[in-house]
């Protein structure tokens, strides 16, 4: 790989400045994707846990409707 002419002429100092602001941002590029990954991940967690309850009580308010039915009691319907 061949080095740019004005990073070849530019000063030690510059150069480490460079290096270290090349390093950070793959830093904080890794952790953001990573973040990104764990959130999206537990946003599919807890939707999953939503629809689960939200089944849950659906399946439990049948149940009630059918038992309902089964001793004659009047429904809402």
């Amino acid at each position: 790989m061949r080095v740019p002419r004005f990073l070849r002429s530019a000063s030690l100092r510059t150069r480490v400045a460079i290096a270290s602001a090349a390093a950070a941002s793959a830093v904080v590029a890794v952790f953001t994707i990573l973040t990104s990954v764990v959130l999206a991940n537990n946003d599919a967690a807890q939707l999953d846990r939503r629809l689960d309850s939200i089944i849950d009580a659906e399946e439990g308010s049948i149940l009630m409707l059918e038992a309902g039915r089964r001793f004659n009691w009047p429904s809402d319907e």
